[in-house]
């Protein structure tokens, strides 16, 4: 059997292994110490940094809260006078919309006064103070319609304004809670209550969404210069609605005491006119029977002179309704008597009419056949009367040749009616031609005149 022979190393190389295992401890113990060292030294200096870095951020979450706090008090303010501010406008608004119908309603009753007044008859039918007073309110009332339109309008316009500001205050508020309550959740957290705290790593690059401290502040005090100005504008709106509504108050006040007064006065003058016409002719028994009222005690008595002045009274009375009857009637002939009238009128203006434009279009034929000297003198000397008798014989013996085949009544009224236009026309053509010119104006309407005098 055979058998290996182990290696042997000499003694040296035992103690070098020695020492060799002995450097190696020491390097190691005192690499481990500087280790310790430096490692209890970065755990101070950690400490430190953490808590130092904590503290400012629990301050500058204090701060941040704080401005917060701070704007948030300011917007809570703004809001509370918003919404008084809309509810004192809301408040004008509708006494504005009350008076503007009031107005419409007082514009429609003018009218319709107006209107009623329209139906007055004959002579009451005048332009009297009333109706001046009328037409004034009806211009006095389009103005104050239109004010407080203007009025409305605006009031209207500032209570969107308002609500629209509001709604930007109460998101802003809204905003402002959500993020003091995560702040204040944050100031809370610590090194003591390290179940709360999240493990999850953040990523520390700023949103695009996110916006700068300045912008946060500019929003906010842009918020609260916008309430402000918000509310002081709708302050104005109501100054001036107020004094809108107080004059026109004091207007319609003013207006309709005028108004009144002039029908009143009207009413009163009508009455007494009225009463006038009334009782103008029982003055004289009335008189008497308040004279005779005055006697004392048993002097007052019924006698025969109270009976008869009592019978006077009644039948005055009964006479002036049948004089008003009989004067309605009187009205009514008359104008029927007027309508006549305007009828003959207008034919005799007709009549006029055409007769000029025969006599043109006979001087125009005349015109034709004559030569201008003989015109002239034919014109001169009919002008100084030289030749009325031969046209009066020419008519003459013309109706003479015409009459032979009229009845006697009908020749007998032609004939008085040529000796009549004989007269005229000797009473026109034998003034002088410049002097006498207004009387041969008038010379067919004369002729009219007669012709039918005659015929009557």
């Amino acid at each position: 059997m055979t058998s290996k022979f182990k290696q042997k190393y000499d003694m040296s190389d035992w103690c070098t292994s020695n020492e060799l295992l002995q450097g190696n401890a020491e390097h190691s113990r005192d690499t481990s110490h500087s280790t310790r060292q430096e490692a209890r030294r970065l755990i101070n200096d950690t400490d430190n940094f953490t808590v130092w870095t904590q503290h400012e951020s629990n301050c500058k979450l204090a701060d941040r809260i704080d401005d917060i706090n701070e704007w948030k008090t300011f917007l809570e303010k703004n809001l509370v006078d918003i919404n008084k501010e809309i509810d004192a406008l809301q408040f004008y608004k509708e006494n504005t919309e009350l008076s503007l119908e009031t107005a419409k309603n007082f514009h429609n009753k003018t009218i319709e006064c107006l209107m009623v007044r329209e139906n007055r008859e004959g002579i009451d039918c005048v332009r009297d103070k009333v109706e001046e007073e009328l037409h004034k309110d009806v211009e006095v009332i389009g103005s104050i319609k239109n004010h407080l339109q203007q009025k409305l309008n605006a009031c209207f316009e500032q209570l969107i304004l308002l609500q629209e500001t509001r709604n930007e205050l109460s998101n802003d508020l809204s905003d402002k809670h959500h993020a003091l309550g995560i702040d204040s959740k944050c100031q809370q957290f610590n090194n003591g209550n390290c179940n709360q705290l999240t493990t999850q790593l953040i990523s520390t690059s700023i949103p695009k969404e996110m916006v700068t401290f300045e912008k946060w502040r500019s929003f906010s005090e842009k918020n609260k210069n916008r309430a402000e100005a918000a509310i002081k504008a709708s302050q104005n709106v109501r100054n001036q609605i107020y004094a809108t509504l107080e004059k026109t108050k004091n207007d319609f006040e003013y207006k309709k005491k005028l108004t009144d007064y002039a029908f009143r006065k009207r009413i009163n003058e009508t009455e007494q006119v009225q009463d006038e016409l009334k009782w103008q002719r029982q003055k004289v028994a009335h008189t008497r029977l308040e004279c005779r009222s005055l006697r004392r005690n048993v002097e007052l008595c019924q006698d025969n002179p109270y009976r008869q002045l009592s019978q006077e009274v009644g039948e005055l009375r009964l006479t002036v309704e049948t004089l008003l009857e009989k004067h309605q009637k009187a009205e009514v002939a008359m104008q029927k008597l007027l309508k006549d009238l305007a009828r003959i009128e207008k034919d005799s203006e007709i009549k006029s009419k055409s007769l000029q434009l025969d006599n043109q279009c006979l001087k125009i034929r005349e015109n034709a056949y004559k030569s201008l000297n003989t015109i002239t003198q034919n014109n001169m000397s009919i002008g100084h009367g030289e030749n009325k008798s031969n046209i009066c014989e020419r008519q003459v013996h013309f109706l003479d040749q015409s009459l032979s085949s009229m009845s006697s009544e009908t020749a007998h009224n032609v004939k008085k009616t040529v000796n009549h236009d004989k007269t005229i026309m000797h009473s026109t053509y034998d003034c002088d031609y410049n002097r006498f010119a207004p009387k041969r104006t008038n010379d067919l309407q004369r002729m009219i005149n007669i012709k039918e005098s005659l015929y009557a």
